[in-house]
């Protein structure tokens, strides 16, 4: 049975909310969109035209179905994205990089696709919470997740690819709290001097 979008974490949501508070409008790609939660929190309280893409077709169904948006589609995040160079405003990368083959064309994809004065923004579980959550024998991380990052390798991933980080929490020492096993990173491109 696939979950519906209302039963995600709304303070991941609310995050992402406030780390787009310049951003209000235009153009948003949801990478490894799911069910269309992104949509379904974002929507409210923004002038998004929403794009995704899930290699799920399932998923993306019931993004399609839930949100009455046509704009969801079938693409892998391994792989060049559908979309042409500078496209969107926003592009966001929510749960997705620690499950997917290749993270390294998912961070550069991100970029490619994002206009010049686009942000992207990534949330990924935080690697360091693995040795808090060790000692009470509490699995924190993803089960089937393929990579787990630290704050240090996700800033170098995304410089690696001409991102420039604009905001890092990396708020991982509070033990017992879930909203510190989360990173968020919220980046640009680096714009080359003239």
């Amino acid at each position: 049975m696939l979950s519906n979008p209302q039963n995600y974490d709304k303070r991941r949501y609310q995050k992402i909310a406030s780390l787009l508070k310049e951003k209000k409008n235009g153009m948003l790609l949801d990478v490894g969109c799911g069910n269309g939660a992104v949509e379904y929190h974002l929507k409210s309280s923004c002038d998004f035209d929403f794009y995704g893409f899930d290699k799920k077709d399932k998923v993306v169904a019931l993004a399609k179905q839930n949100l009455d948006n046509p704009n969801y589609i079938v693409s892998d995040g391994n792989k060049k994205f559908p979309y042409e160079d500078n496209t969107f405003d926003v592009v966001l990368c929510i749960g997705l990089l620690e499950h997917i083959e290749n993270p390294h064309n998912v961070v550069k994809e991100c970029l490619r696709v994002m206009k010049p004065d686009g942000v992207g923004i990534i949330n990924t579980p935080n690697a360091y919470q693995f040795d808090l959550y060790h000692y009470i024998n509490k699995p924190i991380l993803p089960e089937k997740a393929i990579y787990y990052f630290t704050p240090n390798v996700l800033t170098g991933l995304i410089k690696r690819y001409g991102g420039h980080i604009d905001y890092i929490n990396m708020s991982c020492f509070i033990p017992f709290n879930l909203n510190f096993r989360r990173i968020y990173v919220k980046f640009s491109k680096e714009l080359k001097k003239k």
